[in-house]
C-alpha cells in the first residue's frame, strides 16, 4: 500500500486528500479538504527516511512550540500526529504562489525584494523572540499571498532534529545516515558544521542568501555540488550583489553583505536590526540616513592582513626586480619594505575603527526604564567620529601615495646622480674624476692573523673591478715597469704608501686601498677610492663577511658599490657576472673562469671562452665549476669526445668542491651527457637549475611543445633589459619551428639576431631556418651565404653543407672540392667538425650512391688501419662509426670486429657516453645479419633505454636505419611513416647526413608507395627524385633511367 493510500485511510474521518502537491527535502506535501468546514488544508508528511529515525511521541511534543506561533506573516500549524511510521502536520492552504515559482520568472525589483524581506523579517523577529529558529529559510518556504509574504514550516526543522533517535554512542542515527537538516544552498557556516551553539543568526544568514537570489536570480554560490557549497559557505567570500546586478541601493547591498558574514558576531544581532534597515531603505531615506561606511562591504581582519601581505610581497618583488634589472641602488629594497611595513599599523587601525563604528551603528538602540537612550561606549563614539577619516579608501590612497613618493624619490636620486648634483651625484657626473681614469689597486692592510688574505683580497678586487667599462685598471705589467723606474724589485709589496708614490710618479690619478679587520670568526672589509696626488678619500664602502667562505661575496659587493659611485651605468653594474661561490682557492683561476663564462654565456663566443677556462682549470685542477663549463663549451664547438668526457668526469669527480645550485648543475650535466633518463628525472626534481639543457633534452626526445614552454618560462624570469643566454634562443626557435609555428620562430630569430649579431649560433640557426622554409632547393644559396661568413665554424658548416648537397644531387665530381675543404676544416682547431668521422661518412655515402659497396669497404678499412697506428684514446678512434659504416655496406666481419673493439676498449663513463650510437651500431649489424626484429629492438634501445646517453629522436641517420629495419621486417606502413619524417628537416645538425640518405629515402619511399598501391604518391616521390638528380653525374644516370622506367610504368593519372 502506497503512502497516499495509507494517509487517506488514517485521516478519513476528518480530511479528504485531493492531490499531491509535490515536496522534497524533509517532507511530502498533499492538498486535502476539511470534511466539516470545507476549507483547503495542506498535509505535510515527514520523509520516510527521516521518520524512521524519530522517536515515538517526541515529534508531536516538539512541534507544539512551533504551533504556538500566531503572527500575520507565519503560516500557522493546525494539527500534528503520528501513526505507525507516518509523522505528519497540517496547515492552512495559502492561495497564491511560492517565492520559488515567482523567481522562475526572473529576479525581483528592489521594491518587491524589500517588501518580501520585510515580511520575512517580521516573521523571524516574532519567532526568534519566542525561542523558535526556522533553520530552513528559502524561497520554497515563503509563500506570496496578495501583497504579503508568509513563511511556512516554522520550527519543523527543529522538531525533526530534536526527535531523532539516539544510538548507543551518543550520536543520532540521522547523523549516522549522513542526512543534514536544512538546505545546503542557504545554510549558515555554523549550521553546516553541526555547531550545537547555532542560534537565530543562522536564519539571518539564510535570509541574506535568499535576498541575494531575489536580487540577482541565483543564490551566492550557484551551480556547485553539495560538498562545494558547504566548503564555500565555510571559507569563500560571497560575491557582491553589485557584481551580479549593478546599480542596487548601497544600503540594501550592505545589508545583504552583513547578513552573509561568516562569523555570526559580524551579522546583524537580531531580526529587528534587519527590519529597521529595511524600513529605512524602503522609506527612501537610506541613502542619506545610512552612513557611507555601511554602504561598503565590511572587511574581516584576515582579509585586511591578507591584502597587506600581498602588497608587502609585491613591493619586495618589484624593488628587488628594480635593483637587479634596472640597476637601482641596493638600499631601494629596505626602503621600500620599510614603507610597506608602515602599512601594517595603518591597516590594523583602519580595521578596528571601521569594525567598531559599524557594529555601533548597526546595533539596535536600547533605552533605560525612564525611556532615555543608553549612551554608546567611549571607544564606539570615538570610532564613529573617526570613521569618515580612517576609511579603507583613505588607507588605500595613502599606500598609493607612499609608493608614488618612493618612485619619485628614486627617480630624483637617479637624476641627481646622472647630472652630478647633491649627495647622490656620481664621481664622473660631478667632475671629481674623469672618464677612462686609470686606477691602481693597492695591497690591502689587515689586522687578521692570516696575512695572506691581503694578496687574495686585492686580487679579488682587481678581478671584480676589471669588469668595469667606466674605468681602466693598471695592469700588473704596468706596475712592474713603474716599480722598476723607482728602482724597486717587481716583488715589492704594493702597500698604500708605495702605491701612492708609484701613482704620483706614473700619473695614475686614483688608488683603491682597503683594510681587513677581524671580527670574531669573520671579517670586516673596507675599501676606499683615493685621489693619488692629495690622498683625499673620494668615496668608501664597508662590508662584513662571516668567514673566508663569504669573503669573495663581500669583495664583489664592494666592487659593485665602487663602480656605481664612480658613475658606471647601474644597469651594467647589475648585469655584470658575479663572482662565484668560493669553489677555488685561486683568484687567478676565478678571474679566468669569470671572463670565460661572460664571453661564453653572454656573447655565445665559446671558441674564445674555451682557452680562458682551460687556463682556469690548469691553475686549479679541482675547480669543478670551470670543468663543467669547459665540458659544455667543448661539446658546443664539436671538440673530440675524449676532451668532452674528460672535462665532464673531472667536474663530477670534484663536485664536493662546489655547493648548492652549482653542485646541482655539475651533477645535472654529468647525468645529461651520460645518463639521459636519470638526467630528465634530476631536472624535474631540481627546478632551480638552468632550464636550457632541460629544453634541449626535451627537443631530443621529440617533445617540442614542452620544450617551448620551458624556454618561454625561463626567458620570462630574466629581468627586463637583460638578454637571455644565446642557447635559450636556439632552443626556442627550434621548438617553435619543429611544431610548424614558423611565424613565432621567425619572431624569436629576429630577437636572437638583435641580441647576438654575428654569433656562431645566430648564423647556424639562420641557416637551418632557411632550410625549413625553402627545403633542399634553398640549400645552395644558404651554403653560399654560410661560406661567406666571418665565423670559422659557420664557414665550415657552409662548406660541409655544399659537399653533402652535391652528394644528395648525385654530383660526385662537384662534391670533391668542398669535401676536401670540409676535411681541412675538420683537421683545424675550433671549427667544430670531427674530420675522421666525416671521412667515414663521406666514403659510406659515395659507396652507397655508386652502388660499389666493395670499394667503400676497402677505403674505409684503409682509413681504419691508418687511424689504428696513432696513439689516440680509444673513444676517439671512432670504432662505432666504423662499425656503422661496415654494417651498412654489408661487411659483417669488419663491423663485428669494430664493435668488439669498442666494447672491449671502453667501459663505465665512456660506454655510457656512446650508448645511443652503440645501440645503433648493434641494430645496424643485426639488420645486416638479416634479423630485422632484433635490429628494431636495438634501435629502440638507442632512444628509449633507462641508462646511457640516448640518441636524438628523429635524427636523419637514426630514422634511415629505422626505415630499413621496418621495411625488412615487412612493416611497410611504418617504414613509410619514418621515411616521410626523414624528408622534413628536423634538427640543426643534419646537413652532414644528407649525402646518400636523402635520394635513397625518396627512391625507397616511392617504391613502397608503389608496392602499397598508391600510384599518385609514388609518382610524386619519383618526380622529386628525378628533379633532385636531374644533373647527376653520368655514372649515376643508369639509376636515373631506372627511376624513369618505373615512373613510366605507373598507371596513368
Amino acid at each position: 500500500m502506497d503512502l497516499r493510500t495509507r494517509l487517506s485511510a488514517l485521516l478519513a474521518d476528518d480530511l479528504t486528500i485531493e492531490r499531491e502537491l509535490g515536496g522534497g527535502g524533509m517532507s511530502l506535501v498533499f492538498l486535502a479538504r476539511d470534511r466539516r468546514l470545507g476549507r483547503a488544508i495542506v498535509i505535510k508528511v515527514v520523509a520516510p527516511e527521516l521518520a524512521a529515525v524519530m522517536s515515538g511521541g517526541r515529534f508531536e511534543r516538539e512541534i507544539q512550540l512551533a504551533a504556538s506561533l500566531q503572527q500575520a506573516n507565519i503560516v500557522p500549524l493546525l494539527t500534528a500526529g503520528e501513526a505507525e511510521d507516518i509523522r505528519y502536520y497540517t496547515m492552512p492552504f495559502v492561495e497564491g504562489e511560492s517565492l520559488r515559482a515567482r523567481l522562475a520568472r526572473g529576479p525581483l525589483s528592489e521594491a518587491e525584494t524589500i517588501s518580501v524581506l520585510r515580511d520575512v523579517a517580521r516573521a523571524l523577529l516574532y519567532a526568534h523572540e519566542r525561542g523558535v529558529v526556522h533553520r530552513d529559510i528559502k524561497p520554497d518556504n515563503v509563500l506570496l499571498s496578495g501583497e504579503s509574504a508568509v513563511v511556512t514550516d516554522f520550527g519543523i526543522a527543529k522538531a525533526i532534529t530534536a526527535a531523532r533517535t539516539m544510538v548507543g554512542d551518543g550520536s543520532s542515527t540521522l547523523t549516522q545516515m549522513g542526512t543534514a537538516i536544512g538546505t545546503p544552498t542557504y545554510m549558515a557556516p555554523e549550521q553546516a558544521t553541526g555547531d550545537p551553539s547555532t542560534d537565530h543568526r543562522a536564519d539571518l544568514y539564510a535570509l541574506g542568501c535568499m535576498a541575494f537570489e531575489l536580487l540577482t536570480g541565483t543564490p551566492p554560490f550557484h551551480g556547485r555540488s553539495v560538498h562545494q557549497l558547504m566548503t564555500a559557505h565555510l571559507s569563500e567570500a560571497p560575491p557582491t550583489v553589485a557584481s551580479r546586478r549593478p546599480g542596487i541601493d548601497p544600503g540594501l547591498e550592505a545589508l545583504v553583505a552583513a547578513c552573509l558574514a561568516k562569523d555570526p558576531a559580524e551579522r546583524p544581532a537580531t531580526a529587528r536590526e534587519v527590519l529597521r534597515q529595511l524600513e529605512m531603505i524602503g522609506s527612501g531615506a537610506a541613502r542619506d540616513a545610512v552612513p557611507a561606511m555601511l554602504a561598503q562591504r565590511p572587511r574581516s581582519l584576515g582579509q585586511a592582513l591578507g591584502i597587506w601581505a600581498v602588497v608587502f610581497g609585491a613591493t619586495w618583488l618589484l624593488a628587488k626586480a628594480a635593483v637587479v634589472g634596472i640597476g637601482l641602488p641596493a638600499w631601494t629594497v629596505p626602503l621600500a619594505l620599510g614603507l610597506a611595513g608602515l602599512g601594517l599599523p595603518a591597516v590594523l587601525i583602519t580595521w578596528f575603527v571601521q569594525r567598531t563604528a559599524r557594529a555601533a551603528l548597526l546595533k539596535t538602540p536600547t533605552f533605560t526604564k525612564s525611556g532615555s537612550m543608553v549612551v554608546r561606549g567611549t571607544m564606539a563614539t570615538l570610532a564613529i567620529k573617526a570613521s569618515p577619516h580612517v576609511s579603507w579608501r583613505r588607507t588605500r590612497r595613502a599606500g598609493i601615495a607612499a609608493g608614488a613618493l618612493l618612485v619619485l624619490s628614486l627617480a630624483t636620486v637617479l637624476v641627481l646622480r646622472q647630472f652630478g648634483l647633491g649627495p647622490a651625484a656620481s664621481l664622473l657626473a660631478s667632475g671629481a674624476i674623469s672618464g677612462e681614469s686609470r686606477i691602481l689597486v693597492a695591497q690591502f692592510s689587515t689586522t687578521a692573523s692570516d696575512t695572506s688574505l691581503v694578496t687574495v683580497v686585492a686580487q679579488a678586487m682587481r678581478t671584480a673591478l676589471g669588469q668595469s667599462e667606466a674605468i681602466r685598471l693598471v695592469s700588473p705589467s704596468e706596475v712592474a715597469a713603474g716599480l722598476a723606474r723607482m728602482t724597486l724589485p717587481p716583488t715589492t709589496p704594493l702597500t698604500e704608501s708605495t702605491a701612492q708614490e708609484l701613482a704620483t710618479r706614473e700619473g695614475i690619478p686614483l688608488l683603491v686601498t682597503g683594510q681587513i679587520a677581524s671580527l670574531g670568526s669573520g671579517f670586516v672589509v673596507s675599501v676606499n677610492l683615493v685621489r693619488a696626488d692629495s690622498g683625499t678619500v673620494l668615496t668608501s664602502a664597508q662590508r662584513g663577511a662571516d668567514g673566508p667562505g663569504t669573503l669573495l661575496e663581500a669583495i664583489d659587493a664592494l666592487a659593485r658599490e665602487l663602480r656605481s659611485r664612480i658613475g658606471e651605468s647601474l644597469r651594467t653594474v647589475a648585469r655584470a657576472p658575479r663572482l662565484q661561490e668560493a669553489t677555488t682557492a685561486s683568484l687567478d683561476a676565478l678571474r679566468e673562469y669569470t671572463r670565460g663564462v661572460e664571453i661564453g654565456d653572454l656573447r655565445g663566443d665559446f671558441l674564445t671562452a674555451i682557452p680562458l677556462l682551460e687556463r682556469a682549470v690548469s691553475i686549479d685542477t679541482t675547480f669543478a665549476s670551470a670543468w663543467r663549463k669547459l665540458a659544455v663549451y667543448r661539446f658546443n664547438t664539436g671538440a673530440s669526445e675524449s676532451q668532452v668526457l674528460a672535462a665532464t668526469v673531472a667536474a663530477y669527480r670534484h663536485r664536493d668542491h662546489s655547493a648548492g645550485l652549482e653542485r646541482s648543475q655539475i651533477e645535472a650535466y654529468y647525468l645529461e651527457r651520460l645518463r639521459t633518463a636519470a638526467a630528465m628525472e634530476f631536472y624535474a626534481r631540481t627546478p632551480g637549475l638552468s632550464q636550457n639543457n632541460r629544453a634541449l633534452m626535451l627537443l631530443e626526445r621529440g617533445r617540442y611543445a614542452a620544450a617551448e614552454s620551458v624556454v618561454t618560462a625561463e626567458i620570462a624570469k630574466i629581468p627586463a633589459g637583460r638578454p637571455p643566454i644565446i642557447q635559450l634562443y636556439v632552443q626556442l626557435v627550434r621548438a617553435q619551428a619543429l611544431q610548424g609555428k614558423f611565424d613565432a620562430a621567425r619572431t624569436s630569430y629576429a630577437a636572437m639576431r638583435q641580441s647576438f649579431p654575428g654569433a656562431w649560433y645566430t648564423e647556424l640557426v639562420g641557416l637551418w631556418m632557411g632550410w625549413l622554409a625553402g627545403g633542399v632547393d634553398s640549400l645552395p644559396r644558404l651554403s653560399s651565404e654560410a661560406m661567406g661568413s666571418r665565423n670559422l665554424p659557420q664557414r665550415a658548416e657552409g662548406v660541409q653543407l655544399a659537399a653533402m648537397l652535391a652528394l644528395a644531387r648525385g654530383q660526385l665530381r662537384r662534391h670533391e672540392p668542398p669535401q676536401a675543404a670540409t676535411l681541412a676544416f675538420g683537421d683545424s682547431a675550433g671549427a667544430g667538425i670531427d674530420g675522421t668521422e666525416l671521412r667515414i661518412i663521406d666514403l659510406l655515402h659515395v659507396a652507397v650512391l655508386r652502388r660499389d659497396l666493395a670499394a667503400g669497404i676497402r677505403q674505409i678499412e684503409a682509413l681504419r688501419l691508418t687511424l689504428a697506428e696513432t696513439d689516440l684514446p680509444a673513444e676517439d678512434r671512432h670504432d662505432l662509426a666504423f662499425a656503422l659504416a661496415f654494417a651498412r655496406l654489408g661487411a659483417i666481419p669488419q663491423a663485428t670486429a669494430a664493435l668488439d673493439r669498442f666494447e672491449q676498449g671502453t667501459a663505465g663513463d665512456a660506454r655510457l657516453l656512446h650508448w645511443g650510437t652503440w645501440q645503433m651500431a648493434r641494430g645496424e649489424l643485426t639488420l645486416a645479419r638479416g634479423d630485422a626484429t632484433g635490429a628494431l629492438a636495438a634501435l629502440r634501445l638507442a632512444i628509449q633505454a633507462d641508462s646511457g646517453n640516448l640518441a636524438t629522436f628523429g635524427a636523419l641517420d637514426l630514422d634511415d636505419r629505422f626505415s630499413r629495419a621496418f621495411e625488412a621486417a615487412g612493416q611497410r606502413d611504418s617504414a613509410v611513416t619514418v621515411l616521410e619524417r626523414m624528408l622534413r628537416p628536423t634538427d640543426l645538425n643534419g646537413g652532414e647526413r644528407l649525402g646518400s640518405i636523402w635520394p635513397s629515402a625518396l627512391r625507397r619511399l616511392a617504391m613502397l608507395h608503389e608496392e602499397l598501391g598508391r600510384p599518385a604518391e609514388a609518382r610524386r616521390r619519383y618526380e622529386e627524385f628525378l628533379r633532385l638528380w636531374r644533373d647527376a653525374d653520368p655514372e649515376l644516370q643508369p639509376q636515373v633511367a631506372e627511376i624513369r622506367a618505373r615512373l613510366a610504368a605507373l598507371p596513368a593519372r
